[in-house]
């Protein structure tokens, strides 16, 4: 549903491989250490590539040769159920390095990563880890590990996505290079249940065009359908903030010091800039809805 440049996550990806062979290192009876980088078939940069394969290409990367890929399976499990030499659990770490604060599937649940220390035992809340290609179907099993499959998550995204295969991969977008980005709008073609027929109806109804297997599977059309009353705050903000008015007002809070884009997130409660749309649920939707009405 957003998409987050990729290439801003290269040096995250970076640190992960690291780690991935430093928690090896640490641990050499492992699977990860015995089975895949100790074997003669998959020399050092083999085992990078592998791993850092972009994600446009992570499909179509060739099975590594000697290898099973239960031992890629068990890795995954080992590994981020492990502690990395900082003391801190390799998922978490990878999950607090990545701070995708917002599901990038839905863009609808807050994805954060906390933890709580109480006296005997420490609290964590994070996203789930998605494989984009799923790692339980045996043609992708060796992309178990390898960054740019894998896709913090809500756990609502990850268990309706399951083992299917996305189109909207949320680092590159489409992957069949076929459909725009969906789009959340307001429905102005048709009547609501009132027989309210005018440009900002009292419930709104929201479509998300054009339709893709994310919006099918994820059951995303449904679900935005129930953010009617979201829809209708804003509609009622831009009758408020009309053009005579939005540009005086963004003038007077320049006076005193912010920014356009603070500006914006007060009067519209959210932030409207794509590359921020990773950090607060509902931004896609309200940037779309204020595109869709000339605002932005």
């Amino acid at each position: 549903m957003i998409r987050i440049d990729w290439k801003i996550l290269d040096s995250v990806a970076q640190e992960y491989v690291k780690r991935l062979e430093d928690w090896a290192h640490l641990h050499p009876h492992s699977c990860l250490q015995t089975k895949i980088l100790a074997n003669n078939m998959l020399d050092h940069m083999d085992f990078r590539s592998l791993i850092l394969c972009p994600p446009h290409l992570l499909r179509k990367y060739p099975y590594p040769s000697g290898i099973q890929g239960g031992h890629f399976l068990t890795s995954y499990r080992s590994f981020f159920s492990g502690i990395g030499r900082d003391g801190e659990n390799n998922a978490v770490w990878l999950t607090k390095k990545l701070n995708f604060q917002v599901c990038p599937y839905c863009n609808r649940a807050y994805t954060f990563t906390v933890e709580k220390s109480q006296p005997k035992s420490k609290r964590i809340v994070r996203p789930e880890i998605d494989h984009f290609y799923p790692k339980s179907n045996p043609d992708y099993m060796h992309l178990a590990i390898s960054f740019y499959n894998l896709i913090p998550s809500c756990p609502s995204c990850n268990h309706l996505k399951s083992t299917q295969i996305l189109d909207f991969h949320p680092y590159v977008g489409d992957l069949n290079n076929k459909k725009a980005q969906p789009k959340i709008l307001v429905n102005l073609k048709t009547n609501n249940k009132t027989g309210d027929t005018s440009l900002f109806p009292e419930k709104p109804t929201i479509n998300i065009e054009p339709s893709n297997t994310n919006t099918q599977v994820l059951c995303l059309d449904e679900l935005y359908k129930q953010h009617s009353d979201y829809a209708k705050e804003l509609l009622d903000k831009i009758q408020a903030y009309n053009r005579s008015l939005y540009h005086p007002l963004i003038e007077s809070f320049q006076s005193i010091g912010y920014t356009p884009e603070e500006i914006d997130r007060l009067i519209w409660g959210n932030y409207i800039e794509e590359g921020s749309f990773a950090k607060r649920p509902l931004s896609k939707m309200t940037h779309d809805i204020l595109e869709q009405f000339g605002i932005i």
